[in-house]
């Protein structure tokens, strides 16, 4: 059942990521046949809406694999949730939103990646990262305009927000494919413990009942 959600989710997300590749391919080539500032500002916009929303899924692939292994600490939940709490003056817990940025989000998101798939590495000393990291000030610009130069995107910043949509699209999909690499190995490993314990392997028994007795004490 499991295995069947996953990969019913994996196909919703293949979908999700060509939609907002195709957004991006029409934004680009409307501003290739006019150049104009509204198409370019419009390319922006389309390329990072693609941006945040690959990587919520790559965040919430990562969550997942790990909660699946049961890998998933409370410390790691709470900022994977974007979240903290506080202790009030009446001794009530009071969970608090707390805002991460799409940087530090996928640095943490690829280093849980690579503790549970360690051939999957990313490069942060790549020209995409450092580009990611400038657009997203072009893009704050452009979403909070102060005065109508925040408005302007030059060719230059086009060629980086792509360089940067591409990186984090290509890291995106390695690392979820190398999860699914580490999860099967994970099922295929899982299956044919349960089967010896059904059949009664000692070596599966007595494994079994030492774990169980560790957990006990």
């Amino acid at each position: 059942m499991k295995e069947a959600q996953r990969h019913g989710q994996e196909n919703i997300q293949d979908n999700f990521f060509r939609t907002l590749a195709s957004d991006v391919d029409a934004a680009l080539s409307r501003m290739e046949r006019d150049d104009t500032p509204g198409h370019r500002r419009e390319a922006t916009r389309t390329m990072f809406a693609a941006i945040e929303g690959i990587s919520w899924v790559y965040r919430e692939h990562v969550k997942s694999t790990a909660q699946m292994l049961d890998l998933m600490t409370p410390l790691l939940d709470l900022a994977f949730r974007e979240a903290t709490y506080s202790v009030s003056e009446r001794g009530n817990l009071v969970e608090q939103t707390r805002f991460i940025s799409l940087t530090a989000m996928f640095k943490l998101s690829t280093r849980i990646a690579n503790e549970i798939s360690p051939r999957f590495v990313v490069d942060f000393g790549q020209n995409g990262w450092s580009d990611l990291k400038k657009s997203i000030e072009i893009r704050n610009k452009l979403t909070h305009p102060k005065n109508h130069s925040d408005l302007e995107i030059s060719s230059e910043d086009i060629n980086m927000i792509k360089n940067g949509f591409f990186w984090i699209l290509e890291n995106s999909i390695k690392g979820m494919s190398n999860l699914n690499s580490s999860a099967e190995i994970y099922n295929d490993k899982l299956r044919d413990f349960t089967f010896k314990l059904k059949n009664g392997d000692p070596k599966t028994l007595a494994a079994y009942n030492a774990a169980k007795m560790s957990s006990d004490e």
